[in-house]
């Protein structure tokens, strides 16, 4: 509020903003596809089987188990780890790219987010709701985590979450 306003012929999407807005699309949806396929590269499935993952005991099969491993790893309860892991890391990339618009001009590193209270409530809420749904079924809310498709993560699925996600702030900054 100290500076004066912009000119008016001054565009409001500036060739930066725009190229700034397009690399963090890129890396949110390459950090989301990306965890989740992680997860199933982890378990020896490569980019061409996961890819057709369709066709999963048809034209390929997983080396351990068999075709009868294909339900398991991919339909109802198998995909929900890996749909958790994805979402999760698309959460919390969004709720750290909020946190880094504390200030147009300075980074997050500059300028914390502690300076915007009703920031830090705006993030908080929507993450507390994703942790409530994550972790409903430890706290007698069973079903509704399983409703949206999504399992309670790991110590090590929060780092795997992690990894993906904090490096928004790099990028975006």
């Amino acid at each position: 509020m100290s500076q004066p306003p912009r000119p008016s012929d001054e565009p409001i999407m500036t060739r930066w903003l725009l190229t700034r807005y397009v690399i963090t699309g890129l890396y949110v949806g390459f950090a989301t596809i990306g965890v989740f396929a992680q997860h199933y590269l982890n378990q020896g499935i490569t980019l061409a089987e996961l890819a057709n993952w369709s066709q999963c005991g048809t034209f390929w099969t997983p080396s351990e188990g068999g075709a009868a491993m294909c339900s398991v790893m991919f339909k109802e309860s198998g995909r929900m780890l890996p749909q958790t892991l994805a979402l999760t890391t698309l959460v919390c990339m969004e709720m750290l790219k909020a946190l880094s618009a504390v200030s147009v001009d300075s980074s997050i590193f500059q300028v914390g987010p502690q300076s915007n209270k009703w920031l830090l409530l705006g993030v908080s809420g929507p993450f507390l709701l994703h942790l409530l749904v994550l972790y409903s079924s430890k706290i007698g809310l069973g079903g509704l985590g399983e409703s949206f498709g999504l399992v309670p993560l790991s110590q090590d699925d929060w780092i795997t979450v992690a990894l993906w996600a904090v490096p928004i702030l790099f990028v975006d900054e």
